[in-house]
């Protein structure tokens, strides 16, 4: 595997005809490679393998998704992440796309959903109240940090 992988890295591009890709670990094994180097077009192929064929392997699904933001594919993030098992870098991930699509509306409703599954999270209290201080209500802003 690991020659394999040196082969891939050194030649980006179709998979040499030798190469099999006979389950999700190996294409988990590629996207990662891929990914650490840079290459987010071949990671993303790769682990968007692995996510379309095991929905529930939660590590694919954020190198994916992480993949995707180097890329700046928000909307598939959005769009993608709306009904999926959130993981803290799920959801932070799908609300940075949301942030970025100024899709605010359904970003102030994926945040307070996050909060109200972590309430005692500082992080996701900053986020969201950093959200309605943009949005010009630094009164809700202000509560929300209160707690």
């Amino acid at each position: 595997l690991l020659e394999r992988s040196r082969r891939l890295s050194e030649k980006p591009g179709d998979l040499p005809q030798d190469i099999r890709l006979p389950d999700v670990h190996l294409w988990y094994s590629l996207g990662e490679l891929y990914g650490s180097t840079g290459n987010y077009v071949k990671a993303a192929e790769f682990l968007g393998r692995c996510v379309k064929t095991d929905p529930e392997q939660v590590q694919a699904v954020e190198l994916w998704l992480t993949a995707l933001a180097n890329l700046g594919l928000w909307r598939e993030i959005a769009d993608y992440a709306s009904n999926k098992v959130m993981t803290d870098n799920i959801r932070r991930l799908r609300g940075t796309a949301l942030l970025k699509l100024l899709r605010f509306d359904e970003a102030l409703r994926h945040y307070e959903d996050w909060l109200a599954d972590a309430p005692e999270s500082i992080e996701v209290r900053k986020r969201l109240a950093g959200l309605y201080a943009k949005m010009g209500d630094r009164a809700k802003a202000e509560h929300i940090l209160r707690g």
